[in-house]
């Protein structure tokens, strides 16, 4: 019971130099945020925090919580009887202990299936989660970046008019897809894929998106720029190539809104640099007067 915020707290500011944890994760991400209040970028765990736990399943997103995340990413397909579960993959092999597409099973059949043997023994009991049971557990404690797989804009609408999270949820689809949504209900706030920096001036003027999911490789200071003259936030996924604390630190200076991310210590450490940064120039600033 002393493993908990509260006693990190009482130890931090006794002036303790140790903590011993056997949550180091949550001890670092708790620490930080305490010395950096109002964050230089938002954090997106993609498809919950996937390195402690299976995949879009709820123990994935529940540690996200812990760890002080903005948004957790997640997909959404259907089932042969209209039931939505969580799931990236068209298919069940990768992640769980059925096979085939998931469009070809019941929602019966996907309720048995176990989400978490494949990451390890401990998750063996971790089920598949459907929407509701998500939406249900997490409304209010944390945002929600919502990949519309393979769900009508009609029931995703419902459901987040439902658990009332229409405000704390981005939903990425194409833009025809989510100028439907738009059409249910103006203020859900769709984020468009943006592959190419030329094609933002036609997808803002004639989509108008809440946000984009920039290609990480197309990133710059300039792009984001435009972005923001037009209103329009930079979301984008780090994954492959940029999983880099130098990458998330550009990132940060160009101004980006929110990183989605496998490696979430990794953005809590360009997070943690960035604010000593800033903590430089402020105590430099006298001396320069």
């Amino acid at each position: 019971r002393w493993d908990q915020p509260a006693m990190w707290d009482r130890a931090i500011d006794a002036g303790a130099d140790w903590l011993q944890t056997d949550l180091p994760e949550e001890l670092l991400a708790h620490a930080l945020w305490r010395r950096v209040p109002k964050r230089p970028v938002g954090l997106a765990l993609h498809r919950g925090a996937n390195r402690y736990a299976p995949e879009n399943t709820l123990p994935a997103f529940a540690k996200a919580v812990r760890l002080g995340a903005d948004y957790v990413e997640f997909d959404v397909r259907t089932t042969r009887d209209g039931a939505y579960f969580l799931l990236h993959d068209s298919r069940l092999n990768r992640t769980t202990d059925g096979t085939g597409p998931i469009d070809q099973i019941t929602a019966d059949s996907a309720r048995k299936l176990s989400a978490g043997v494949k990451f390890g023994q401990a998750f063996a009991q971790t089920p598949l989660p459907t929407m509701d049971e998500f939406l249900g557990e997490f409304a209010g404690k944390i945002g929600f970046y919502f990949d519309a797989k393979v769900i009508p804009p009609a029931a995703l609408a419902a459901a987040l008019e439902h658990y009332k999270v229409v405000d704390r949820t981005v939903v990425y689809q194409s833009p025809q897809y989510l100028a439907q949504l738009k059409a249910i209900n103006p203020q859900i706030r769709g984020l468009a894929p943006l592959g190419k920096p030329e094609a933002f001036a036609e997808l803002a003027a004639k989509f108008k998106p809440y946000g984009v999911d920039a290609d990480w490789d197309i990133l710059s200071q300039d792009l984001i720029a435009r972005n923001h003259a037009a209103g329009v936030k930079v979301f984008s996924d780090s994954m492959g190539d940029h999983e880099r604390v130098e990458d998330y630190l550009q990132a940060i200076d160009w101004g980006i809104d929110v990183i989605s991310t496998d490696h979430p210590l990794r953005v809590l450490r360009a997070i943690e640099l960035w604010a000593n940064r800033q903590a430089m120039k402020s105590a430099d600033a006298p001396l320069r007067k």
